[in-house]
């Protein structure tokens, strides 16, 4: 049982909810902080959907991880392939249910919950087609999250447009940045761009700077949570070139470090929230991998 438990973990990434959690956070938060039980059923609803999106993305990977890492839950025979597809694809019609049920209205829905569905089930079954698909269907799960979470509680999708929509491409551009390593994992190909991405994702955290600022108190918050950001980035750009997994490993704990920068100008509340989410994760990491 241990065993079958320790396979589940594994193939749903559950280390990872934590940054689906604050991302969906942070995406609350911006539409303008809605009460904890829709916050709660939100965080639920995204982790159907972001599980559910693994164990599809596992089964449909079966052939490729035969033959690169037999030791995995479903190539193993630990977990059942018919059993991983099926509880997969109701995780995923039950997280997008969830979001349906908390949109405010059916066009809410199916300009943010929708899409992000459709993403997520496009990704989990052609990413290993080719870079070209799978790196931008696997940013856009990112960027449709906070925006699906926004969209379900804004009851003006024109309010904060401008920023809504650069903490998306935010997202969506460091998720494509530690994927695109993420996807070599496997080989021993050495990265060459390193230098490339980590411009890129230090970039993805200036997306605060471009508004004003009326609280200095909210801007040492911000600068704080730079601060973070940027020692915890630097630091998994340290291990890329020794071990890819620990490099990933860090970029994916660190999105809950982003979220608390694009969260900062909120207060400090909901910046903690974020670095706990991180720790969280990070924590949730020594006991089930994160890729």
């Amino acid at each position: 049982m241990n065993k079958t438990l320790s396979a589940l973990l594994e193939t749903g990434r559950v280390s990872n909810l934590p940054t689906v959690w604050s991302n969906l956070f942070l995406g609350y938060s911006i539409a303008g902080f809605c009460g904890i039980g829709s916050l709660m059923l939100l965080c639920l609803a995204g982790s159907l959907l972001y599980v559910g999106g693994c164990f599809l993305g596992d089964a449909r990977d079966l052939s490729f991880d035969a033959q690169h890492r037999p030791s995995r839950p479903i190539p193993s025979g630990v977990l059942s392939e018919i059993g991983v597809w099926v509880s997969g694809a109701a995780m995923l019609l039950l997280g997008a249910l969830g979001f349906l049920f908390l949109s405010t209205d059916t066009i809410s829905f199916f300009y943010g919950a929708f899409p992000l569905f459709l993403v997520i089930l496009c990704y989990a079954l052609f990413h290993k087609v080719s870079p070209a698909i799978g790196l931008p269907l696997i940013g856009c799960c990112r960027g449709l999250l906070l925006w699906s979470a926004y969209l379900c509680f804004s009851t003006s999708p024109t309010h904060s447009p401008l920023y809504i929509a650069l903490c998306c491409v935010g997202l969506t551009l460091y998720t494509v940045c530690f994927a695109s390593v993420a996807r070599l994992e496997s080989s021993d190909k050495k990265i060459s761009f390193g230098s490339f991405l980590k411009i890129i994702m230090l970039g993805c955290a200036a997306v605060p700077l471009a508004l004003p600022w009326e609280s200095d108190s909210n801007l040492l918050i911000l600068l704080v949570a730079l601060l973070l950001y940027i020692a915890w980035l630097l630091l998994a750009f340290r291990k890329l070139s020794k071990n890819k997994g620990a490099y990933v490993s860090g970029c994916l704990s660190g999105f809950a470090l982003l979220d608390c920068v694009y969260v900062s100008g909120f207060g400090l509340s909901p910046a903690l929230i974020c670095l706990a989410l991180f720790f969280l994760a990070h924590i949730l990491q020594k006991v089930s991998p994160a890729t």
